[in-house]
């Protein structure tokens, strides 16, 4: 994991992007080592978690984009990061794609091959295809912490934001059953406080009654910033055109894709080979007092 030149081949338009999104939170680039390093030397003064080796700088650099280069906000996230590693440990010791091979096959979970007109990535979730008495939820999110994972390694993702979608087609009890209040307030942390990536849209389609329920466990836990970024379009493929542009989609989704033909698997292809950088993560990223929640002084 290096921090590394920017990819070769930079249209004009993604240059606009890269410019846009550099100006919007505040990043400059010969300041990056520096800010890097003051980072480190708040992990350090503070002795809460461990600090991570120079091959995680990377990590470190994401935290200052999704915090917009603000220091003290970018180490929280670190901070977060680290304690949710520890606490869901259910989740983050089986945290390798050679573990996850049945479900990341299955394409549960996909990155598309190509971003939105804003630069954003989009990992689109095919719920119907998680076959619930096979996998545990534990194992889902697991699979969708990995792709998110991979979606990082792009500067341009990091920069931009990521765009999920998600088809609830057969989403039923079997599913729902899995899901506790505990394990959605975890992954609303995860996605509000703890993970550094910026969110910028959830799109939910299909989503039927039952859902109502799910989303019921996780609305109080929800900050104004985020509820304002989730939408629902029922069944209604015509409004998940109006926000993402149907030429970017599969035919599943109504899209100009053949259903075989729309997912990175460039990006698929990396991520089977990383059990040992996500090894490297578990072993690194821990607080140093384990305790069972984020103390005050994170918070």
């Amino acid at each position: 994991m290096t921090l590394g030149p920017e990819p070769p081949a930079v249209t004009p338009s993604l240059q606009r992007l890269r410019s846009k999104a550099k100006h919007e939170i505040g990043e400059i680039d010969d300041l990056i080592p520096e800010q890097i390093a003051a980072i480190r030397t708040v992990l350090s003064e503070e002795s809460l978690v461990n600090v991570p080796p120079k091959q995680f700088d990377p990590f470190l650099l994401r935290c200052l984009r999704a915090r917009k280069f603000d220091i003290h906000r970018a180490a929280k996230t670190y901070k977060k990061f680290c304690y949710m590693n520890y606490n869901l440990s259910e989740i983050t010791d089986y945290l390798l794609p050679s573990t996850y091979n049945g479900l990341i096959h299955s394409k549960f979970i996909s990155i598309l091959k190509s971003v939105d007109a804003s630069g954003r990535q989009i990992v689109f979730i095919q719920v119907h295809k998680w076959h619930h008495a096979k996998h545990t939820l534990d194992e889902a999110l697991g699979t969708l912490f990995m792709y998110i994972d991979q979606a990082l390694d792009s500067v341009d993702t990091q920069l931009n934001g990521i765009v999920v979608l998600v088809d609830f087609k057969g989403f039923g009890f079997g599913h729902a059953r899995q899901v506790t209040p505990a394990k959605v307030q975890a992954v609303v942390n995860m996605v509000q406080d703890s993970y550094p990536a910026r969110f910028k849209e959830f799109h939910f389609y299909n989503h039927p009654t039952l859902f109502n329920m799910v989303f019921a466990l996780a609305k109080p836990f929800l900050k104004e910033k985020i509820r304002k970024r989730i939408f629902f379009h029922g069944h209604d493929l015509a409004s998940v055109h109006r926000s993402i542009n149907p030429a970017l989609l599969p035919a599943c989704m109504g899209g100009a894709l053949p259903d075989n033909a729309f997912i990175d698997e460039e990006a698929l292809a990396l991520l089977l080979k990383k059990d040992d950088y996500f090894n490297d993560m578990k072993e690194n990223f821990l607080p140093i007092l384990q305790e069972p929640e984020y103390p005050d002084y994170i918070k």
